[in-house]
């Protein structure tokens, strides 16, 4: 899933064979995470520095996404999903097993830890684990207590032993092995430059639920440039239909049709107007209070900001993969389906071409995306708009962020249970917020202010006011600005106060902290200090004394 464009094209094949989760191996990507796309969404795990090998993951629908409990990235070969089913629950392993030629250190160091993630399965747990294990299980060996007798080979390679006996210690069973089919349909990887297939991928599953899966075959149709065939499993189990939340969305308006064009900006005033002028004389606006004069004020903002400004326009990252694209890789498959149907070496050479073009396809429409951007940079930087050319640079520079959906509770576990999650962070600034009750209570003589009356805002006193607000800044919820409380904070904050505030800010403290080091080294002399953290100082809050 290196190449431009590929995890796009596995997930149009998902949707083609109305498939709900695949296992992947060997993604190749970088870290652990989880990406959530428009249709699909994406678990992977992978390596801790970008080698471009290895890497396990999942890649689901929509329902199978609100369907998960939790997943865990353990390393770049084994990833674990659990879905909630309506009588049982599915817990999912995608697992990726060393090659023949890896050491034996390699082969145990797999084993134990996948082991290891079995025995904390749930007990009555579906267990399937699924993925390329680089195994040959045989039809004549002595194992039908966790293999049947239906696959492509006589005799079992090291890593079917492997298997076999990993299989034997937490009772599963091959059951990719079960199926009669044709050989066609058994063969999982095709060995380059032969027409040659082992069956080294397999599907296991917990021998009480034995029965929940009810075929297992090869497909050869999906295609991702892949030399391992797609393996289909059909399993036997409702899953949970959990509707889906609507969230708050919260509009994006496009303000900047009322800097750019003059006509839109005056119908936008003249829509407010009229507006707010409706609203008042339909009701007394003498006997209103506040509240429901700010309350007309909202509504006719928002209602003239929909006729006339709308929303922003949300664009996606995946709008360089266009039809020319799906064109190209449609091509590709049918010269792939071709070759499958009459092996000859004219239409081998047909399907390479066709690959080799639909890749350069690929590229050369990201790269055009690319391109696009730069000169939008550019652009942008000749006319002057900072604000726009710095978040478009930002854009390009910054790496992939995956979703942060997951933390850890006080041992350090790993969380990934949405419900879990949630209630951990509680727990946090619970704690964080709150302080001790065994705290005493000290009482401090009240400090009485000069306050002098003050008249209510002119008209022009709110025109200036709101002329002095900066744009593309985000409103507080109390609408207090920060200015109107430095005048008392700082009558209240002691001289040994550094932090928080004006002119003495870390930065600030750090420059006196080296001049002092310079000087005293500089002239032999001797020099101590001492300092005192007070943990949390702004993050500990005294709501009794806040009542007082």
């Amino acid at each position: 899933m290196m190449q431009p464009g590929k995890m796009i094209e596995i997930a149009n094949q998902m949707n083609k064979y109305k498939l709900d989760i695949i296992a992947l191996q060997e993604i190749r990507w970088q870290g652990q995470g989880r990406i959530e796309k428009q249709n699909f969404t994406v678990i992977y795990s992978g390596t801790d520095a970008r080698t471009g090998l290895y890497g396990t993951g999942f890649m689901m629908t929509n329902k199978m996404r609100l369907a998960m409990l939790e997943y865990e990235a353990i390393n770049e070969r084994i990833c674990k999903i659990r879905i909630k089913g309506k009588f049982r629950n599915i817990t999912l392993i995608s697992t990726h097993a060393p090659t023949e030629d890896k050491t034996d250190i390699v082969k145990d160091e797999f084993y134990d830890k996948l082991d290891e993630v079995c025995s904390k399965v749930h007990k009555y747990d579906t267990l399937l684990v699924l993925g390329d294990f680089n195994a040959k299980i045989g039809k004549h060996e002595n194992q039908s207590h966790v293999a049947g007798k239906y696959t492509l080979h006589e005799e079992n390679s090291e890593n079917g032993d492997l298997l076999a006996q990993f299989a034997t210690r937490h009772k599963l069973f091959i059951r990719s092995t079960t199926f009669p089919h044709k050989n066609i349909h058994l063969g999982t990887w095709k060995i380059t430059g032969t027409n040659q297939c082992n069956q080294i991928d397999h599907v296991l599953v917990n021998r009480r639920h034995y029965s929940t899966v009810i075929n297992i075959r090869t497909l050869r149709g999906p295609n991702c440039d892949s030399d391992h065939y797609l393996v289909k499993a059909v399993i036997r189990n409702k899953i949970v239909n959990v509707p889906r939340m609507a969230k708050n969305k919260i509009p994006r308006w496009n303000t900047e049709l009322l800097r750019t064009d003059g006509e839109t900006l005056e119908q936008y005033q003249q829509e407010i107007t009229n507006k707010i002028t409706q609203k008042r004389n339909k009701e007394d606006s003498n006997l209103a209070t506040i509240e429901e004069e700010w309350t007309k004020i909202e509504k006719s903002v928002i209602e003239a900001a929909n006729q006339t400004i709308g929303e922003r326009e949300r664009t996606r990252n995946e709008e360089w993969f266009d039809q020319e694209c799906e064109d190209a890789i449609e091509e590709k498959n049918k010269a792939r389906k071709q070759m499958l149907t009459r092996n000859t070496r004219r239409n081998c050479e047909l399907y390479k071409e066709s690959r080799r073009k639909a890749n350069m396809v690929i590229k050369r429409k990201k790269r055009q995306h690319l391109n696009g951007k730069l000169e939008e940079v550019e652009q942008l930087n000749n006319e002057s708009e900072s604000r726009k050319f710095y978040a478009a640079i930002k854009k390009i520079k910054k790496t992939f962020q995956p979703k942060a959906d997951m933390c850890k509770d006080k041992d350090g576990a790993l969380i990934t249970e949405e419900d879990k999650v949630l209630e951990r962070w509680k727990e946090h600034f619970s704690d964080l917020l709150n302080t001790e009750e065994n705290v005493p209570r000290t009482t401090e003589p009240h400090e009485s202010m000069n306050e002098e009356a003050t008249e209510p805002p002119t008209r022009t006193d709110v025109r200036a006011a709101i002329a002095r607000l900066k744009n593309h800044k985000a409103p507080g919820e109390d609408t207090i600005k920060l200015n109107k409380l430095k005048e008392i904070t700082e009558t209240k904050i002691g001289e040994y106060q550094g932090g928080f505030r004006p002119n003495r800010g870390t930065t600030d403290q750090l420059f006196v902290m080296r001049q002092i080091m310079e000087n005293c080294y500089e002239y032999d002399i001797d020099l101590h200090m001492l300092f005192i953290d007070y943990k949390q100082a702004f993050d500990n809050v005294r709501r009794d004394k806040l009542e007082e």
